[in-house]
């Protein structure tokens, strides 16, 4: 049953991402400071967010100024804007980066929670370790499988809810997000 809810939300999904890339020019327009969360669901301040009825387009664990690689790291020339367009521009393209990753978001609470795998837990592009690791934690499944294709590339594919984080049983709450992505990935 979990997988046809799933395989039920991918056409959904699919829609409200389309649906976030071209609303992501006005969707900063409706930012708002609110008490934001990160890691473990913990509140760590005031941050620009969008209101409820539009958190499917809002990543749930960052507020729109993004994460720390965001802000530091990538589109940088937005800094050399007028202050105002360029807290608008970031906005933009942190949404643009992240369209519609609020959908399908769920909160996993346990004490710890208790997750059960199978397969390689390192599988990942970066570093890059090949394998597979199917995991399931209440209603919900992760599989990731990467299988290296050349000098620095690699297949990447992650179907489920990106919940290998649950594995180690210490975390009491766990953000889980939707995902559904096959993809060429970079091999580090």
């Amino acid at each position: 049953m979990i997988y046809l809810n799933w395989a039920l939300m991918v056409p959904l999904s699919l829609l409200v991402t389309v649906l976030g890339v071209l609303l992501c020019p006005i969707l900063p327009l409706f930012a708002s400071a609110q008490e934001g969360l990160i890691n473990n669901v913990t509140a760590y301040g005031i941050d620009p967010r969008l209101p409820k009825w539009l958190n499917w387009f809002q990543t749930p664990d960052n507020s729109l100024n993004g994460d720390n690689g965001w802000k530091y790291e990538h589109w940088l020339w937005r800094y050399k804007l007028p202050q105002w367009l360029s807290i608008y521009v970031g906005y933009m393209g942190w949404l643009l980066r992240n369209p519609g990753q609020g959908f399908g978001f769920r909160l996993l609470i346990g004490d710890p929670i208790i997750a059960k795998w199978d397969g390689n837990v390192a599988v990942n592009d970066n570093p890059g370790v090949e394998g597979h690791c199917t995991v399931h934690c209440q209603d919900l499944f992760q599989w990731a499988w990467i299988k290296r294709i050349s000098t620095g590339k690699c297949i990447y594919c992650n179907f489920g809810w990106n919940i290998k984080g649950c594995i180690d049983g210490t975390e009491r709450v766990h953000l889980a997000t939707f995902t559904f992505s096959p993809r060429i990935s970079n091999w580090k």
